[in-house]
């Protein structure tokens, strides 16, 4: 994407978000007619199709959201392949491989694949579980059925072609709808109306989400070292010697959310933000002042393909692994629900 079509893209994002509307979110309303007509068509026809379908070999559970961008799933979707782990399922994950271009679908992921094969998110998943991507997702599920009674979708709520069992949705709860209009002339991929129709609702940051949301927060766990096998525990005296002050990384939806986490942890990020899904080269990282860097887990998969510039930045390159935090409430909850399609 050239940097012309970057800021345009930010600019229409920036509009989703304005209170009220602004004038390039009134300038697409009218669009917003012929989407959510195709949409309504789009999604009739696959569960009328679905239904006459033979019954499933694997559960399915969906993790999506209503908005374009990031919702804080990746989290959420690794704590409940974690969960299923524990109560003795053996759980996969399918993803559509954005940002990758594989020889061949469904393709299996594999932790040492490179990203431009597989796409990051895919990549970051496979470090937690058996991963398939397939922009037919469908495809990706019965490739998995045979030897996976539980298979978690990541992303795939609009995918209707996708049969599914269970449905959760995840809100950030800062950002939310932005201007609660469908695309293109707000965020939303749905009407909000879906909400009445999914299994789960789970809000991203909030700590008094509505009586019938589940809380997520997503806290910080450990920092590795991108291109040595080392782990430390979380805190900031590991960057002590440099006054706190790192070179922070981060090509995700919004990098707002990385770079703010970072000074709660007592860190001076110098903020560097890329688009989502960047494919990093070693030329970014030609910073002047030399310090630590720091990314997301998500970027760190793609990093390490790249040969460190030198011996410093191999050294002093490290990422930060974050981990959801559900309630044992939802995770019975959910339990009960995998339980009663097997």
């Amino acid at each position: 994407m050239s940097n012309l079509s970057q800021r345009i893209a930010q600019r229409v994002v920036r509009s989703w978000y304005h209170s009220p509307p602004d004038m390039i979110s009134q300038m697409c309303l009218p669009l917003t007619v012929p989407y959510s007509i195709a949409l309504h068509i789009k999604s009739h026809w696959h569960r009328q199709r679905n239904k006459t379908h033979q019954k499933a070999k694997a559960v399915v559970i969906v993790v999506g959201n209503l908005v374009v961008g990031g919702s804080g799933k990746t989290p959420i979707v690794i704590a409940i392949v974690e969960y299923l782990r524990k109560m003795g399922y053996r759980p996969a994950v399918v993803s559509r491989g954005y940002g990758g271009s594989a020889p061949s679908y469904p393709w299996r992921v594999h932790p040492h694949h490179h990203p431009h094969v597989v796409g990051d998110e895919a990549l970051l998943l496979a470090q937690y579980a058996p991963t398939l991507i397939d922009p037919k997702r469908q495809r990706a599920v019965d490739a998995l059925a045979g030897e996976h009674a539980v298979i978690v979708s990541d992303d795939g709520l609009q995918h209707w072609a996708m049969r599914r069992h269970i449905e959760i949705v995840v809100i950030d709860a800062k950002r939310q709808f932005g201007n609660g209009r469908l695309l293109p002339a707000g965020p939303l991929r749905e009407s909000l109306s879906r909400l009445k129709k999914v299994d789960f609702i789970i809000s991203a940051g909030d700590t008094s989400p509505p009586m019938d949301q589940w809380q997520m927060q997503v806290y910080a766990h450990s920092w590795h070292s991108v291109y040595q096998y080392t782990q430390k525990s979380i805190s900031a005296s590991l960057f002590s010697s440099y006054n706190t002050k790192v070179h922070a990384i981060a090509g995700i939806a919004y990098p707002e959310k990385f770079f703010t986490a970072l000074t709660q942890l007592g860190l001076q990020p110098i903020e560097h933000p890329f688009p989502d899904h960047y494919q990093f080269s070693a030329h970014d990282f030609n910073f002047t002042e030399t310090l630590p860097i720091v990314m997301t887990e998500k970027d760190a998969v793609k990093c390490r393909h790249l040969q460190p510039r030198n011996d410093y930045m191999a050294k002093n390159t490290w990422m930060l692994r974050v981990k959801a935090q559900m309630s044992s409430d939802f995770y019975q909850a959910l339990n009960q629900k995998v339980t009663a399609h097997l």
